[in-house]
């Protein structure tokens, strides 16, 4: 309930307005609601004295009375309503006293449902990291796999293979070796010669396809001859100096020209013709199988 002390001050304040404006203006103030004291005859007992002021004055009376009779019925109401509002406030403290409520149970209906306790995760983290480890191992030996290995410091170092030089003849080393250099000198003299000639005969022809292809020969032609000149004149040089080591081993006893050659280097084409027109094709073939078993011993050895 709320107070009623503000709305009474405004119904007092209401009534009395327009009596207090009657007053001032001297005019008849409007209708109020009917009371013991308006029920009764107005009498005329004063005339005025005075025009305008002393008929207004007692018209007035009668009204101020009403007001102040209305005004002391309004505190007589406000008086009860706060009678009444504070017997119901007490009999509500006594209904609260006669049942108290249990707070414990007010809060376990105010309290939210219990959330239902997570699932431990820490298994789960650490599938997942041992997953992702796994992936990146192997990732890791994909990459390693594809990359060349680094060789290791025996694999850097140069090593000399140990030939066997027994059953090679110095005297056709160094028969061999000349012609071989005549071959050499030949080229060269050759791709002298070309170089010179095309010099002074060059393409005479105003279409430049034939001019190009021209040039393409005589480039051609020179270089060929001039790499077989090289290529013969390096080897009738190692030719020559194999003959000179052979001579040199066999004059100090290390070698013996007629001693059969115990190297496991492999064979070239035409030695194995010639082994299988000269010789038996059975001791041939058991020759190059015993070759290769042992060439295959030698590798293991050096892994």
């Amino acid at each position: 309930m709320f107070p009623l002390i503000p709305p009474v001050r405004a119904a007092q304040h209401v009534a009395m307005a327009p009596l207090a404006e009657a007053f001032a203006l001297g005019v008849t103030p409007p209708c109020l609601p009917s009371s013991r004291l308006a029920s009764k005859p107005r009498r005329a007992t004063h005339e005025a004295s005075e025009p305008g002021m002393l008929p207004s004055a007692l018209s007035a009376a009668p009204f101020l009375v009403a007001g102040v009779v209305v005004q002391r019925k309004i505190k007589v109401l406000a008086g009860v309503s706060r009678r009444r509002r504070m017997s119901s406030a007490g009999a509500a403290a006594v209904t609260m006293r006669a049942t108290p409520q249990e707070p414990n149970v007010a809060q376990e209906d105010e309290a939210p449902e219990e959330v239902p306790p997570a699932p431990d995760t820490a298994d789960d983290s650490a599938a997942l990291s041992q997953r992702l480890r796994q992936r990146l191992a192997s990732t890791i030996a994909d990459q390693e796999a594809q990359v060349e290995a680094v060789p290791t410091e025996d694999q850097k170092r140069i090593v000399q293979q140990e030939v066997d030089l027994n059953g090679i003849d110095p005297t056709a080393c160094f028969v061999g070796a000349a012609p071989v250099a005549a071959l050499s000198y030949g080229f060269w003299t050759f791709t002298s010669r070309s170089a010179e000639w095309f010099y002074n005969h060059p393409v005479e022809s105003e279409f430049y396809p034939v001019q190009r292809l021209g040039l393409v020969f005589q480039a051609a032609v020179v270089g060929l001859s001039s790499l077989a000149s090289g290529i013969f004149g390096f080897t009738a040089l190692g030719i020559f100096l194999l003959g000179v080591r052979v001579s040199i081993g066999v004059l100090s006893g290390e070698l013996d020209p007629a001693d059969k050659s115990k190297g496991l280097g492999k064979r070239s084409t035409a030695e194995t013709v010639l082994d299988v027109f000269t010789k038996d094709p059975v001791e041939v073939v058991r020759a190059e199988k015993e070759r290769k078993k042992a060439e295959q011993l030698r590798r293991d050895a050096a892994a």
